[in-house]
């Protein structure tokens, strides 16, 4: 990660990172990387941004120059359900409160510890797109790593530490985008449970 952190507060919010954006600033958040193909967005400078997907960890803010950054911390906590976003930059509105700080603490901690989960996650992840890229069943990978993505030159300056955890690619001859989400594990089990699945299909 590069640049200075701004500050950091975590909310318990029921709405989504783009509703929460609007609550605290008054403006919908970017969403640096996702969509459907996953694609990698390059923020206008000032605005908010959801980070969700890379983290801040993941981020390299000297060159988004944002406003503020909004995290889900689903990753984090192993718990795609949960409620909690850590945002950092100072909250143009207090309609929604930040977590007291004795809760604060123990998410920032666990926050901090997960910046070596998410390196492997996108390791794994990098793997596992340079395999999909040369099978013969293949017919395009959506995944910024790759020279060949159109989001590769804005992500190659964006993010840090990898190019995050999610892949999407397409069979050839369907029209339908299948997403994988990389884990932490050996990449080379991953890609033989996949490779099973894909054989399946010939």
């Amino acid at each position: 990660m590069m640049g200075e952190r701004p500050p950091r507060a975590f909310y318990s919010f029921p709405g989504s990172a783009q509703e929460l954006a609007y609550a605290l600033f008054g403006s919908d958040a970017c969403v640096l990387l996702g969509g459907s193909p996953l694609s990698c967005c390059e923020p206008e400078p000032g605005s908010i941004v959801d980070i969700s997907f890379p983290t801040y960890g993941g981020v390299n803010p000297a060159r988004i120059k944002a406003c503020a950054y909004i995290q889900h911390m689903g990753r984090v906590l192993g718990d795609r359900a949960s409620g909690l976003y850590c945002v950092w930059g100072d909250a143009a509105s207090s309609a929604v409160s930040p977590l007291p700080d004795h809760d604060a603490a123990g998410l920032a901690e666990r926050q901090d510890a997960f910046l070596a989960v998410m390196r492997a996650e996108n390791d794994a992840a990098s793997a596992i797109a340079h395999y999909l890229a040369c099978h013969p069943l293949v017919e395009r990978v959506f995944y910024p790593g790759l020279k060949s993505d159109g989001s590769f030159a804005a992500a190659t300056q964006l993010l840090a530490h990898g190019f995050g955890n999610i892949i999407d690619y397409r069979l050839t001859g369907c029209d339908e985008v299948f997403r994988i989400q990389a884990s932490s594990d050996d990449p080379f089990v991953q890609i033989g449970k996949l490779e099973t699945a894909l054989a399946a299909l010939r």
